[in-house]
């Protein structure tokens, strides 16, 4: 099964819309945020291979660390929270893919971390129109929409290097 951004879209949408309970800390809202993002990356699959599901399991840990760590300075920062937030975010997200080993049999794959100016610019504008100087801000599910699509084209950009047993890597491949 290929990466499915209508299961990212739907976490999402229950967590900010309240039907999945909101963490009660911006620390833990980092661990959600990372436990939905691992699961809709266990989907991937790169050719042949796909991730390994404890690599990718022991990455969301870490990237929920990371995302809460960014939470909280981004609460601390009150209206420039885009200051610390922003570059946060990118570098969480961005290491989350090389650690992530993949695999079929008889089949090594490498993934790399696509370049994060996309990611940056993506963020800003997802947290600019989520937070308008005046006006309504967009509904729970038009922002889980956003952020789904945002993550989920991001992730398609991410390369891996795949080398069978005993030859030659092959040409990198995207994650579908």
């Amino acid at each position: 099964m290929p990466l499915d951004k209508n299961t990212l879209q739907q976490a999402l949408r229950d967590l900010f819309n309240g039907t999945t309970p909101y963490p009660a800390s911006a620390a833990a809202a980092g661990s959600t945020w990372a436990q939905i993002f691992a699961t809709y990356a266990k989907t991937a699959h790169a050719a042949e291979t796909a991730p390994i599901a404890a690599a990718a399991d022991a990455q969301a840990t870490v990237l929920g660390g990371a995302l809460g760590s960014a939470f909280v300075a981004a609460q601390a920062a009150g209206p420039n929270y885009l200051t610390p937030l922003l570059p946060q975010l990118v570098s969480a997200f961005s290491a989350f893919w090389p650690p992530v080993g993949f695999l079929a049999p008889g089949v090594v794959g490498v993934a790399t971390s696509p370049p994060p100016a996309g990611l940056t610019a993506s963020l800003t504008s997802f947290f600019t129109a989520g937070n308008p100087p005046s006006g309504p801000r967009p509904s729970g599910n038009d922002q889980a929409d956003s952020m789904a699509s945002l993550l989920d084209a991001w992730t398609r950009t991410v390369a891996v290097i795949n080398t069978p047993a005993g030859l030659p890597p092959r040409p990198p491949v995207f994650l579908t």
